[in-house]
């Protein structure tokens, strides 16, 4: 892993998150979504998927404190989490082929959309704070010698 895939895999961490928001506003507007493009699981999403395999290795960087990386994870877990929040109040729980069947929930009762417009809130500030914390990283990852990120 050199410094480019590094850098590379984090600024896709920021823009799929970014992307997140819009799709979580989506479904509270009324549109239809594409579920197969936005996982639930924090582990199943793209930047999930590398920070848990290869993107454990940045715990080995001198200059990469622990709490950054547990940071990471945290703010990534809430972000997914609220985001399924949102999901569930408008399509449900069922998977499969009920799911694909008859998609969004017809009936989403105003206290529903009130909560969903809460958990959205929610989700601003986390992505907001998941995408400075993933810029730090950046930073972090930019000044250091690349022979040491080569030898991680």
């Amino acid at each position: 892993m050199d410094r480019e895939e590094i850098l590379n895999q984090l600024k896709i961490g920021k823009a799929v998150h970014s992307t997140w928001l819009q799709k979580a506003k989506q479904i509270i507007d009324g549109f239809t979504i594409n579920e197969s493009s936005t996982p639930l699981s924090s582990t199943e999403c793209k930047f999930g998927i590398w920070f848990y395999t290869d993107g454990q290795r940045l715990k080995n960087i001198r200059n990469n404190p622990a709490q950054s990386m547990t940071n990471l994870e945290e703010l990534h877990y809430k972000l997914h989490d609220i985001y399924s929040n949102i999901y569930y109040i408008y399509y449900g729980s069922e998977k499969g082929f009920f799911k694909k069947k008859f998609g969004k929930k017809s009936n989403v009762s105003k206290e529903d959309k009130i909560l969903s417009q809460e958990y959205y809130t929610q989700m601003q500030n986390t992505a907001k704070d998941l995408i400075q914390e993933l810029s730090r990283m950046e930073r972090r990852i930019t000044v250091i010698n690349a022979d040491e990120i080569k030898d991680i």
